[in-house]
């Protein structure tokens, strides 16, 4: 599936809700392995496990709960992954638990600070 992309949407992160997102994208995949004969004319497959990443960028503020806890979670992860709630502008979102697999602050001249961060999602999700 390809990147879904929104600059209008809302993230919550272990029940904190960011008011600082710039963007946000997720992408789902799907593992598959080939189970035709050789002799098989057409390439046939098999479904196996499924991975959402979700990839985005806020404004970094270290008073934003949500901001903190993912910075933090990425520095020390917890023992169980939190859970995430996302809703794209389009109405599309995703919820689920998620490990912080990145979190990078960032800064340039003349600008805000922002971070950049990616949330894997571990067992099952909801993608409504």
């Amino acid at each position: 599936m390809p990147a879904i992309n929104s600059t209008n949407a809302s993230l919550t992160y272990n029940a904190n809700a960011t008011t600082g997102l710039v963007r946000i994208s997720y992408v789902n995949t799907v593992d598959v392995i080939e189970s035709q004969a050789i002799s098989a004319t057409n390439k046939a497959f098999l479904t196996g496990q499924a991975q959402t990443v979700v990839s985005g960028e806020v404004f970094y503020d270290q008073g934003d709960l949500c901001v903190s806890a993912m910075e933090t979670d990425s520095v020390v992860p917890p023992a169980s992954a939190r859970a995430v709630a996302i809703l794209m502008n389009t109405g599309m979102g995703i919820s689920g638990n998620a490990w912080v697999t990145s979190f990078e602050p960032q800064a340039s001249n003349n600008d805000v600070l922002r971070a950049t961060f990616e949330l894997t999602f571990t067992g099952a999700r909801t993608i409504t």
